[in-house]
């Protein structure tokens, strides 16, 4: 996609040079090295991950916004960018509240999203295994075939890419979710997991200070990032105090700064459209 926006982006700036550019950030992120074993293309992969990262800062650098998530992801881009004036504006996310909830709770943890962007899980889920022999442990989302190999080795049940109905089925079927994410602008798959009721255990970034307040403290730890010890001690002592019965959507909802409907979010995005290209 990056690949797509970079023609659009130079194209744009060649021939219609006062088009307005808008560019839609979650979080910046460089580019990971498929190849890190092989000498030949992973250097080749590396020098042609510098370019795009490059080339990517330079048209946010010329963008005349920039839209992101939250304010630590604006933060972070604004570090990325050091001493750019590009504007960055904050327009949230949006959440839909209403997800159905399965009576039947038969996944212990559970982990959603890119393996790439998860620190310590390979380390994590033995310590779990060690202390909790009878858990069980779903996962899904992009991954590489070598690593989802690794995983199943080690007793973690992974089911590839998914659609949003069966994500959504597995959240309902769920108890505990872990997050051992380093890279988050907003973090929407703790939300989505938190209003399904579930308990979610992650390590501690910026974001999710910003974004979670204290009322859901016993719902939601946050590690310090490294400790596998303690992130796998918090993971069971959430799994044996997990019950539906505790769970509050109300108090979810009080709990969350920056998540609106999804309208709400679209009315503030055109808003900003309109506003730029009126100047």
């Amino acid at each position: 996609m990056e690949k797509a926006n970079l023609i659009l982006w130079t194209l744009l700036r060649i021939f219609k040079p006062k088009s307005k550019i808008f560019v839609v950030c979650h979080h910046y992120e460089k580019k990971i090295c498929n190849y890190p074993n092989h000498r030949i293309l992973g250097f080749l992969e590396s020098i042609y991950n510098n370019f795009i990262d490059e080339l990517t800062k330079k048209m946010m650098i010329n963008a005349d916004k920039i839209l992101t998530v939250s304010l630590s992801s604006a933060n972070h881009i604004k570090s990325v960018l050091k001493n750019s004036n590009v504007e960055i504006d904050v327009i949230g996310v949006g959440l839909d509240l209403s997800q159905i909830y399965n009576l039947k709770k038969d996944i212990d943890f559970i982990c959603i999203g890119r393996f790439q962007k998860f620190k310590g899980l390979e380390k994590i889920w033995p310590i779990i295994k060690q202390k909790n022999p009878k858990a069980n442990f779903v996962m899904c989302g992009h991954g590489h075939k070598s690593d989802i190999s690794r995983l199943c080795i080690i007793g973690i049940e992974h089911k590839g890419i998914v659609t949003e109905n069966e994500k959504i089925e597995l959240l309902s079927r769920a108890k505990v979710l872990l997050f051992p994410s380093m890279v988050e602008g907003f973090g929407l798959m703790v939300a989505e997991a938190l209003n399904a009721g579930l308990h979610v255990i992650a390590w501690k970034l910026p974001v999710f200070e910003e974004i979670y307040n204290g009322n859901l403290a016993s719902q939601f730890k946050l590690i310090e990032p490294w400790n596998y010890e303690l992130f796998a001690d918090e993971a069971i002592s959430m799994l044996k105090s997990f019950s539906t019965k505790h769970f509050s959507k109300d108090k979810f909802k009080e709990s969350l700064k920056g998540i609106d409907s999804w309208n709400t979010v679209g009315e503030r995005l055109i808003s900003l459209l309109t506003e730029v290209s009126n100047r």
